[in-house]
């Protein structure tokens, strides 16, 4: 059975980059639901598990602009704590595409929390403060880290940066 798994993802990464979607989701759903009958984790050993299969899901939903699975799929993988900042950064876009900014900050949060010097989540929370006029506010939250990491010099260039924004 698991190679019919594995037969079955290569098929699908081919049509994902062949443009075609649809075909590509088909292939990965096919996939899901040959996991259980993989008692030896086969699939596992060679690099293809259920949150991979869902994270493609996800990119191929969200190349479809079909943002409600995209989102389902994002979910699922912060559900299960994916190791992958980009899973954030990927609700928080897709939220500020509907314009929910404050949902779309919570994400970054949960981003931070989980990856917290990751530069792209750091870029993007910056964003969404300066955008909101919250500027003073990231600048308080960044000398709140600064106090708890004092070693750590992009919390001091981060609040240069910042104070500089605002004067």
């Amino acid at each position: 059975t698991w190679i019919a798994g594995y037969s079955l993802y290569n098929r699908a990464v081919e049509q994902y980059q062949g443009g075609n979607m649809e075909v590509a989701m088909k292939f990965y759903k096919e996939v899901q639901e040959v996991f259980p009958y993989d008692k030896d984790n086969n699939m596992k050993r060679n690099n293809i598990t259920s949150d991979i299969v869902t994270k493609n899901l996800y990119l191929c939903s969200y190349r479809l602009n079909d943002f409600t699975n995209a989102k389902m799929y994002l979910q699922k993988l912060i559900d299960v704590k994916f190791n992958d900042p980009s899973i954030y950064l990927g609700m928080c876009k897709i939220l500020l595409q509907e314009k929910d900014t404050a949902k779309a900050l919570s994400y970054v949060e949960m981003g931070r929390t989980a990856f917290e010097e990751h530069p792209g989540l750091i870029g993007q929370e910056i964003s969404i403060y300066v955008a909101q006029g919250k500027t003073k506010e990231l600048i308080d939250k960044v000398s709140l880290a600064i106090d708890t990491d004092p070693e750590n010099e992009r919390l001091y260039n981060m609040r240069g940066s910042l104070n500089e924004k605002v004067n």
